[in-house]
């Protein structure tokens, strides 16, 4: 198969080869199926990487940061092995020793699964955000989103709650559901947000690290969040990636598409008034 353009998920504009890019991970949630919230198909899993689209439905030239280290050590961790399927060329076997290029192979033949919970296993695919409309989104977000001191500081009090949440563990034979715990004992609603991020949590956890939090990644998902809640307003549900196949670049069409839409918006806001 030759090369392709693809989609970005939020503004559905095209993304041709090189353009800059956040390479957004999915794992399917299935919650309902009437799509009433923007994670009822397929949820966020990761904070996105930054690289640029190699023109064949992936990312490249990936941005070389904390954020990345963790993507590795995460998957190194939750990915479900799997067997050599029928196909030894578009099905090998899928290990957690796998290259990060093998990891992008396999996310592209649907062969990568990450263990989400108890014996529960969630298919994992890829999503892309043009780089352009990210930071545009980040521009006019209509209201007050997280700053990345006071959810490094509900960091700080998260790792107090772990903390207690071991502590607990420890006295008793039963689990303790950590998301339950943690939304019973939250200072604020940050804490939940973290919590959409929870294989980084336990991975920092792990590590000690919330302690010195990296500053650049605090940004990353501070700034993932409120994007999130951006596409939640938009009414726009989370799904993988469009455009497999298509080499067109519908860019005068988009335009007149988002300028008419634009008019009604304004029909609408007058009749408000």
């Amino acid at each position: 198969m030759g090369c392709w353009n693809a989609t970005c998920q939020i503004s559905q504009l095209p993304i041709l080869h090189d353009t800059p890019i956040r390479f957004v991970l999915l794992k399917q949630s299935n919650r309902y199926s009437r799509g009433c919230y923007a994670t009822d198909f397929w949820d966020p899993c990761l904070v996105p990487l930054r690289g640029v689209y190699d023109d064949y439905g992936s990312i490249e030239k990936i941005e070389e940061c904390f954020n990345f280290e963790m993507w590795k050590s995460i998957i190194a961790s939750s990915l479900v092995e799997l067997p050599q399927g029928e196909n030894a060329y578009r099905h090998p076997p899928v290990k957690r020793t796998d290259s990060f290029s093998d990891f992008l192979k396999n996310l592209r033949e649907e062969r990568v699964y990450f263990n989400v919970g108890l014996s529960k296993q969630a298919l994992v695919l890829p999503t892309m955000i043009r780089e352009d409309v990210y930071q545009y989104i980040l521009s006019i977000i209509p209201f007050k989103g997280y700053s990345v001191k006071e959810f490094s500081e509900q960091c700080a009090t998260t790792l107090s709650l772990i903390d207690s949440m071991e502590a607990l563990k420890g006295q008793s034979d039963k689990p303790i559901d950590k998301m339950a715990f943690l939304l019973t004992h939250k200072s604020n609603s940050i804490t939940k947000d973290l919590f959409k991020y929870d294989s980084f949590l336990d991975k920092m956890y792990m590590d000690k690290k919330l302690k010195e939090p990296d500053p650049v990644f605090m940004k990353e998902i501070v700034d993932f969040l409120n994007v999130r809640y951006f596409v939640n307003h938009l009414r726009i549900t989370w799904h993988p990636q469009t455009g497999d196949g298509s080499q067109s670049a519908e860019f005068e069409l988009a335009k007149k598409f988002h300028k008419g839409i634009a008019a009604i918006a304004d029909t609408e806001l007058k009749k408000l008034d």
